[in-house]
């Protein structure tokens, strides 16, 4: 305060100084601009004066009648007179000497400047800096010329004037002795130097004044000169009206010497400025720090203490004036109440700790033993003096299960768990049927506690409060009990503690009770009691490592009730579960000790044997417990007979992996089912379903990865021996077994969802590469095989045509072979759609025909263009008169039919002469060509088949 208000006051005087600084600055410039002006005017009168010289000289009759004797002498009289100038002389108006006031060798000053300048200037003119042609001094010359009435030139008078002469002013007196003065002529030769320094006849060499002189002869500045320092310099020029620039004046000073005064008073000013405003500033904080800065030291260090968080430090007493007494008292109550939300605050962040403890261990699942350990020793260590017990009820409600309190003495604890079995008959009997709290002032007063106040006193334990522990739903779990020493009603602070305890034991117990259910369910089935189907993998699992490691056998057995779906529907729901229960009981009754037994589906359980607990060969084992599962269960009041099948898998014999051994053992309970045996073992022989489904798979994989191709058996007419078309045959190139043929794989496809793309995939294959022969030049035809689930669909006539129109092959190049089988399975449907596909012109034969069941009547029925006798006929005719008769019968068949003939199977050429004389039609075998793929197949018909 004492500041701010010295502060204007010390600002305005430092101002007012600086504008006093400034304002001697300015004066001094200005003082420095009237002295050179003043001195210029001197030089200026001299100019004048030589001129009024020169004009009164002309005037003479000795200088008007040029005649040279008398103005010799005249002039040397004149020279006499006036001993500041070097000489006088007259000119001719062609600049030859006329006179003059020195004795002179005739010569003339045509050459000088000035000689030419006054020939056309009428005033007086001034030359530059010249050492004299007479004299041989340094001068400075003025001359004038004069005229007749006519205006002709006369003669030029001129006066030689000693530069000595210049800066003689009354002015220059005054001169500072650290001043300095110069003067220059027109081109910048210094003409005199005020005090001399010997630079006479010499150009100024001083490039900042040049360069200002350079732009004006008039004014002034501050120069900063690098071996002089800084100078005011003033400039003015000091010549004739008309010439004012044949002589300039130039003024110097440092400005050390002209502001040491001026500074030296600043500064005084300052420094006394400066002393009034410490001496005020002094006084004024005396006078405060007594009044107002000792109590305020006080109470900064009552905040700093404080700060450091301790409480208890009073001031009030220590302040005398009534304001800051106020203050202290006040900051004094801040204090303590400071120190009360510490420590209020210290027992939450306590509370919040354990509490937080306490629920990870929740979190973590561990045990609940632990949990409410942990829990009463919490409370015990907040609270000091109170010891607590947890009384937990069992789940029924009815009974106490169990007591903890790890900070309670054995010799009280264990007397009290003896008498209490009954919390009805207990001290805990008002918290637990009400379900409130109950407070007990003194335990040896209350008649609750008569039995139990000698054991209490005993132990120091004099007052008790107890709270209920309750579950979400309002359930009574069980009560805590908190003791004290002395007499005491619970405050705020105690309640508030033990109803976090409850709390958090309620959430310890049933989250304690609700993982345990989880467990079980998760381990157990709930209807029998067995454990579930993923226990009994894992167990499977461990028992096939110890089979293993023992190299001993294990077996998997897999149960599965008869007849039980028609219990729960006749005799309800409810009776099928007690029969479970029940049959549960008889296998746990059997095998229990020796095997793991589990319920792995609806009304199908499963027993882990492992061979050394079995005392008795494992087919005596399965009859005992089929056995017990014949003998009659009463349900519901009614007497129920049942039976069941088993399937066993062994390890190693059926597989070492433990879900292979249950998908075997449940393959082997199929078969026993089927049979009827009651039970049955699973053998190697029963992959086949396995590896089918497998083989599909991997069948789909190579379909969407380009692993199937056709390869390619030609057909020959066999009147002329012309190849006629190929037969497109699927093979597999599988990535590990190679090249596989349809005999592999093709039932598989055939009876899956496979078959559709699969035939589709022929197709468009084998039709773009007919056509692309087609294109080569070669006329032939390709026939593709069609199964019987492909001819019941109805959308393949209209699939064939997108085909045939995708890649433009005739429809007549294109031949459908169909088996006799195919067709018998459905005859309605296979001849619809035989007669869409013939109405657009694809071509019909049956294959493999006089191995089917066929009908003639349906074949005179059925659009057929070609019979392929099967190839086990074509094969056994040379050994067998009975086939020769019947492949003979359907070749003349066929043609009764108008139907063409194809042997297929021919591998010799015996056989290719006989079906030749047969009059059969075409013929196709490894005799004619074995299958061959695409790219064998150009080569091949350059050799049979023009283009």
């Amino acid at each position: 305060m004492i500041c701010a208000a010295v502060a204007p006051t010390f600002i305005g005087l430092c101002v007012y100084l600086f504008q006093q600084h400034d304002y001697l600055i300015e004066l001094t410039r200005s003082n420095a601009q009237h002295f050179v002006r003043l001195v210029a005017q001197e030089e200026r009168q001299l100019l004048y004066r030589t001129e009024s010289i020169l004009r009164t000289t002309y005037l003479t009759a000795a200088v008007r009648n040029k005649n040279k004797a008398e103005c010799n002498t005249y002039l040397a009289a004149l020279l006499e007179q006036h001993p500041s100038y070097l000489n006088f002389g007259v000119l001719s108006p062609s600049g030859e000497l006329l006179c003059s006031g020195l004795p002179a060798v005739d010569q003339g000053m045509a050459d000088r400047l000035y000689t030419q300048q006054a020939k056309s200037e009428p005033g007086i003119v001034v030359s530059q800096f010249l050492i004299g042609k007479i004299s041989q001094r340094p001068t400075i010359v003025t001359a004038l010329g004069f005229r007749n009435e006519k205006d002709e030139l006369q003669s030029i008078l001129y006066a030689s004037m000693d530069v000595s002469v210049l800066g003689r002013g009354s002015t220059l007196r005054t001169l500072p002795s650290e001043a300095r003065l110069d003067i220059l002529d027109r081109n910048g030769i210094v003409l005199r130097t005020i005090p001399d320094n010997g630079l006479t006849g010499q150009p100024l060499n001083e490039m900042a004044l040049t360069d200002r002189l350079a732009k004006s002869r008039h004014g002034g500045s501050f120069i900063h000169e690098h071996t002089d320092g800084e100078w005011l310099v003033s400039y003015e020029p000091a010549g004739p009206a008309h010439d004012p620039h044949a002589l300039t004046i130039i003024y110097r000073h440092p400005t050390d010497a002209i502001f040491r005064d001026v500074n030296r008073a600043f500064w005084i000013g300052c420094l006394l400025t400066a002393l009034l405003t410490f001496v005020a500033v002094a006084l004024g904080w005396l006078g405060i720090q007594g009044v107002v800065g000792r109590p305020l030291k006080k109470l900064t260090e009552a905040v700093r203490q404080l700060a450091q968080r301790r409480f208890d430090t009073r001031t009030a007493h220590t302040l005398h004036s009534k304001e800051f007494n106020e203050i202290g008292r006040r900051f004094d109550e801040m204090a303590q109440e400071l120190a009360l939300q510490e420590h209020q605050w210290a027992l939450s962040i306590d509370r919040q700790r354990g509490q937080n403890r306490i629920l990870r261990m929740i979190a973590q699942n561990l045990s609940l033993d632990a949990t409410l350990n942990a829990l009463t020793q919490l409370l015990h260590s907040l609270s000091g003096q109170s010891n607590a017990c947890i009384i937990l009820l069992d789940t029924t409600g009815k009974r106490i299960e169990t007591c903890f309190a790890p900070t309670l003495p054995d010799s009280f604890l264990g007397p009290m768990k003896q008498r209490i079995t009954d919390w009805r008959v207990s001290p805990f009997e008002s918290v637990i049927s009400r379900r409130q709290l109950v407070v007990v002032p003194d335990i040896s007063a209350d008649p609750c506690w008569q039995p139990y106040k000698q054991l209490a006193r005993q132990h120091q334990l004099n007052s008790c409060w107890m709270h209920p522990i309750l579950a979400p739903d309002g359930n009574i779990l069980g009560c805590l009990a908190i003791y004290r020493p002395t007499p005491h009603v619970p405050d705020s602070e105690d309640l508030r503690l033990s109803e976090m305890v409850t709390e958090l034991a309620s959430m310890a117990i049933e989250h304690r009770r609700q993982y345990d259910a989880l467990r079980y369910q998760s381990r157990y089935d709930p209807l029998t009691g067995l454990i579930n189907r993923n226990v009994l993998d894992r167990h499977l699992k461990h028992a096939v490592r110890q089979a293993s490691k023992n190299s001993t056998r294990l077996f998997v057995m897999l149960v599965e009730l008869d007849g039980f779906k028609e219990i729960n529907l006749t005799l309800g729901h409810h009776v099928g579960d007690e029969l479970l229960r029940q049959v549960a009981q008889r296998i746990q009754s059997l095998y229990g000790t020796i095997s793991d037994v589990a319920r792995s589906g609806s009304n199908e359980f499963a027993l882990l044997l492992p061979e050394p607990r079995s005392q008795s060969p494992i087919d005596d084992v399965v009859k005992s417990l089929l056995e017990e599962i014949r003998r009659p269960f009463m349900l519901d009041g009614v007497q129920v007979s049942i039976s069941a099948s088993i399937g066993i898998a062994i390890y190693p014999e059926s597989s070492t992996d433990p879900s292979d051994l249950l998908r075997h053992a449940d393959s082997a309970m199929q078969l026993a089912k089927q049979e009827g045996r009651g039970h049955a073992f699973y053998k190697p022989a029963k992959r086949a379903e396995s590896n089918r489904i497998l083989l599909l798979s991997e069948l789909r994989h190579a379909l969407n990865h380009d692993q199937f191709v056709l390869h390619y058996q030609p057909k020959i007419h066999l009147p002329d021996g012309r190849v006629t078309g190929f037969e497109a045959l699927l093979r597999w190139r599988h990535p590990e077994h190679g090249l596989m043929p349809p005999a592999e794989f093709i039932t598989a496809i055939e009876f899956s969802d496979l078959i559709h793309p699969v035939t589709l995939w022929v197709l468009e294959n084998a039709v773009e590469q007919c056509k692309a022969w087609q294109v080569q030049g070669f006329d032939i035809s390709i026939a593709v095989n069609i199964s019987a689930r492909n001819l019941v669909n109805v959308e393949l006539p209209e699939r064939l045509r997108e085909v045939l129109e995708r890649h433009k092959l005739a429809p007549a190049s294109l031949e459908l072979e169909i088996t006799e089988s195919a067709i018998m399975r459905d005859p309605g449907r296979a001849l619809d759609v035989l007669e869409r596909i013939h109405q657009i012109g694809v071509r019909i034969a049956i294959d493999d025909f006089g191995t089917g069941h066929s009908s003639l009547a349906y074949l005179q029925k059925l659009p057929v263009d070609n019979l392929k006798i099967d190839r086990s006929f074509i094969k056994e005719m040379l050994q067998s008169n009975e086939t020769m008769t019947i492949v003979t019968s359907i070749i003349a068949l066929a043609h009764y039919l108008q139907i063409n003939v194809t042997a297929e199977g021919v591998e010799n050429n015996d056989i290719l002469r006989r079906v030749s004389r047969m009059r059969c039609d075409y013929a196709q075998g490894y005799q004619i060509a074995r299958p061959m793929p695409a790219e064998d197949v150009g080569p091949w018909l350059d050799k049979h088949l023009p283009r």
